[in-house]
């Protein structure tokens, strides 16, 4: 069971923002409408759809379309005024510009990571992987993750995303050391207790910096 998802990270991070942190992509298709369509329409023609992906978002003057597939030169399960824009008729060779969306893989691996993070502290007290997620954890994998997106970005200031990535990593800490539990939801604690977790640079999973044997800490490379 996944401890967070897309949609957790969506009620802290405006849409447009994980945009930014996730999409790497510099060069975006453009193409023209191959005749005039109204405001409701769900399939948009285009004179040639070669350069745009299978599924994505554009852009017709100011409205913003989703769409879920392509056959041939037609643009097939439009959503139309997406991301706060209004549907609207487009006149015949209207330009028509791809957008930037969130990329799946990079949220998918940012969430596997920060869900690695916090069973390497969980495993000496709970079975794994937990069949209930307790509040907490939800909480801090949500902080884990998005400090992960932020992090890949070393343009962008993490600033508080950093200190709550912080504060997570010590409460996981009194967790493993059995001074913190994981609340009133939290699961039973298992009977067969592996290795404790510990916070020290060696050990940990996930680090920053140089450590004593001269290797970069495992975040300096995501």
């Amino acid at each position: 069971m996944a401890y967070c998802s897309l949609e957790y990270l969506k009620e802290w991070i405006p849409e447009d923002e994980l945009i930014q942190l996730t999409d790497d992509r510099s060069h975006l298709a453009s193409g023209h409408l191959s005749g005039e369509i109204d405001a409701a329409q769900e399939v948009i023609a285009l004179i040639d759809t070669s350069g745009f992906p299978d599924s994505g978002r554009l852009e017709i003057d100011s409205e913003q379309i989703d769409y879920g597939g392509k056959s041939g030169n037609q643009l097939l399960g439009c959503v139309r005024g997406v991301n706060r824009t209004t549907p609207a008729p487009h006149p015949d060779g209207a330009l028509v510009r791809e957008l930037n969306t969130i990329n799946p893989s990079v949220i998918e691996r940012a969430i596997a990571d920060a869900e690695a993070e916090i069973e390497s502290y969980l495993a000496g007290r709970y079975e794994l992987p937990l069949l209930t997620v307790p509040a907490i954890v939800r909480k801090i994998a949500v902080d884990l993750a998005i400090y992960n997106l932020y992090f890949r970005r070393r343009g962008f200031l993490a600033g508080e995303w950093q200190e709550r990535y912080r504060a997570a990593l010590r409460f996981l800490e009194n967790v493993a050391q059995g001074v913190a539990s994981l609340g009133a939801d939290a699961p039973a604690e298992s009977r067969h207790l592996g290795p404790a977790a510990t916070g020290s640079r060696q050990d940990r999973i996930f680090s920053l910096g140089r450590i004593s044997n001269g290797s970069f800490g495992t975040l300096d490379r995501y």
